[in-house]
Order: structure tokens, then sequence, then C-alpha cells
């Protein structure tokens, strides 16, 4: 059995086309080498609760992602040494339900949890110092909380011709495609632009 109990998620990396990764209810994710199946070639115990999802980033071949029922925490990972993550984003207050990186912006993460907000990370702030009066806004990383789904949000994909838009998608039946700023990934003041209804001829 590849796991203990039911698998949540699996990806590919997009350096290489045998490698891949699955993450599971049995709190582990599992890196695989397809030339041999028989074994992992990695297991990593991530989580004290269930691992949901896993991603690969898109630049760098060695960094990825995994969250999950952990009070929302995500952990950022290099596949060159496992001991122990990067990072840690915790700024979700439930379980992590979908993790992907930016096509366009190497440091750049999505991610979508059941209290219905996405937010928007950027991986390279981690450890920048912060002022008291920004604490309540979410660590340092956190560049965007999308608070308008009325219900869990279950699925989100970037776009892969238009680099700030996203589209996330909830279980009242609902989808919505949303862009930011360009400005967002270039300073502190993280303009946005809220909810694109389809009316932007940049999305047309």
């Amino acid at each position: 059995m590849a796991h203990t109990e039911d698998i949540m998620c699996c990806a590919f990396t997009h350096s290489d086309p045998n490698v891949m990764g699955t993450a599971s209810d049995d709190s582990f994710f599992k890196l695989w080498d397809l030339r041999d199946l028989r074994k992992e070639t990695i297991a990593i115990k991530a989580s004290d609760n269930s691992l949901n999802e896993i991603d690969f980033n898109c630049v760098h071949p060695h960094t990825l992602v995994t969250g999950g029922e952990d009070q929302g925490k995500i952990s950022v990972w290099d596949r060159r040494n496992l001991k122990t993550s990067l990072n840690e984003l915790c700024h979700h207050k439930e379980s992590v339900t979908k993790l992907r990186w930016s096509p366009f912006h190497e440091n750049i993460l999505a991610s979508a949890a059941a209290e219905n907000d996405v937010y928007l990370w950027d991986t390279s702030k981690n450890g920048e110092e912060q002022g008291r009066a920004d604490y309540a806004e979410g660590p340092p990383e956190l560049l965007i909380e999308h608070a308008k789904h009325l219900s869990e949000v279950e699925d989100l994909c970037w776009s892969p011709n238009h680099p700030m838009a996203i589209c996330s998608a909830e279980r009242q039946f609902m989808f919505q495609v949303w862009k930011c700023s360009p400005l967002t990934f270039q300073n502190e003041l993280a303009c946005y632009e809220g909810l694109d209804e389809i009316r932007d001829t940049d999305l047309e």
C-alpha cells in the first residue's frame, strides 16, 4: 500500500517527469520515482493530523508545499533536506483545502481553506521584521486575503495566460475569477483590485 489511510492529493514535479508526490490522511507525504514504484523514495510525517494537499513549485525544482487539517498550517519544504520544513505559513483558521504555486512568480503561493478564504503568500518574505501593529494582519509572507466566498473553497487554479488571474470555486455552486494588481508583487502595499466579474478586457 502507498499509504495507510486515504490519499488526498497527488502531484508531479515540473522538473522531472519521473518524480511525483502524494499527501495522505495518515499525516505523511511521500515522494515516488515512476521507474521503481515498489517503495517510495522518501516518506515524511509532516503533521499530527491529515494532509490534504501537496504541490511542487513551478520554477524551483526542489521546493514543495504541504497543508492539511493541522489548524490551517502550510509547510514549505526543500527536497534536498527534508529533516525540517523551510517555513511554516500560519494564518488559516481551519483545514487547508487547496495549494497552488503561481506559474509566473516563483515565490507566490495561493492557498484555500475551509473558512471560505483564499490567501496569496510571498514566501520570499520569510523572516522579515514586522511592526507590532502589523501582527494582527498576519505574518509578513501574507500578501492578500480574498474573503469574498460564502462557503468552503474547494478548488482554485491560476490562469496559464494571465499572470495575475485566479479562479476559485466554492461549495455553494459558484466560482469567482479575480485578479490582483501587478503592484501586489512589487511593494508592501499589496494593492488589490478585488473581484473580476469578467468585465476586464484583459481576460476576454
